[in-house]
C-alpha cells in the first residue's frame, strides 16, 4: 500500500505524505487568497478614491503629460 506504515503494534498509520501535500496546497493558496481579497478591495474603493482625488486636476496628478516645464 502506498502512503501506510505499519507500526510497532501492528495497526497501519498514515505517513506524513498526504500532510506535506495540505500544507503545500495551503502554502501555495495563501498568496492567492491575499491578492484576491486586495483587488477586490481595490476595486470596491476605487470609485471613491477617483472621487476624492479627482483626476481631472493637473495638479493632483503625480506627473503632466505636457512636454511645457
Amino acid at each position: 500500500m502506498v502512503g501506510i506504515e505499519t507500526s510497532a503494534a501492528g495497526r497501519t498509520a498514515p505517513s506524513a505524505t498526504p500532510r506535506r501535500a495540505w500544507l503545500g496546497l495551503a502554502v501555495l493558496i495563501l498568496p492567492v487568497l491575499l491578492v484576491s481579497m486586495d483587488m477586490s478591495v481595490l476595486y470596491l474603493a476605487m470609485p471613491t478614491l477617483t472621487e476624492h482625488l479627482d483626476p481631472r486636476q493637473n495638479s493632483s496628478c503625480g506627473f503632466s503629460t505636457s512636454t511645457d516645464s
